[in-house]
């Protein structure tokens, strides 16, 4: 069962108290989409649409029979900012550490290259519907400095890959997008 759905437009922060979580980004064109985490209880997602006011960055699907999840609204933080000066600074401060700890977390993941597909069925995955994807491109460009640091003796090799990457998605930062 989805508890999100990418693209979904929100503003809260969600705690899971019981269950299984897996966050997943879709591909373009694709049923399938790439599990890019797991949560647990006590995990929490849904702050970057949070502090955007925008849209989900991803979907959240329960992996378990059963899952709990605590949901506060911005309206309501809002309001218990407005009761609490003192709490934003608080609250914001441990979102970026939290926020901070999953990104390791992503690093990590991506440089061990497990990467888990849902939905696929043996179909294959096109490369450039992973390039449309600017989640996928922005794990794809902290593996590749990620990798420079390992590989001093390749880091030359490296900054003229990262250099073309750059370069390409300026590019494609400045093409139109077609409407769905």
């Amino acid at each position: 069962e989805r508890v999100l759905e990418e693209g979904q437009p929100t503003a809260a922060l969600f705690q899971i108290l019981a269950g299984e979580l897996r966050v997943e980004l879709s591909l373009k064109g694709q049923p399938a989409a790439v599990v890019v985490g797991h949560r647990t209880a006590g995990d929490m997602f849904g702050e970057t649409s949070l502090l955007k006011a925008g849209k989900a960055t991803a979907s959240i699907v329960t992996d378990s029979d059963e899952a709990i999840v605590m949901i506060l609204e911005a309206s309501y933080l809002d309001k218990l900012f407005e009761q609490h000066p003192h709490l934003p600074g608080r609250f914001f401060a441990f979102l970026a550490s939290y926020q901070a700890r999953r990104l390791k977390q992503v690093t990590e993941m991506v440089a061990s290259a497990a990467v888990e597909v849902q939905g696929l069925g043996g179909d294959k995955v096109k490369i450039a519907d992973v390039f449309a994807n600017p989640a996928y491109m922005g794990i794809f460009r902290k593996f590749m400095f990620k990798a420079a640091e390992e590989n001093p003796e390749e880091q030359h090799q490296y900054a003229m890959s990262l250099a073309l990457f750059e370069f390409w998605m300026d590019v494609q930062d400045d093409q139109p997008r077609a409407r769905a």
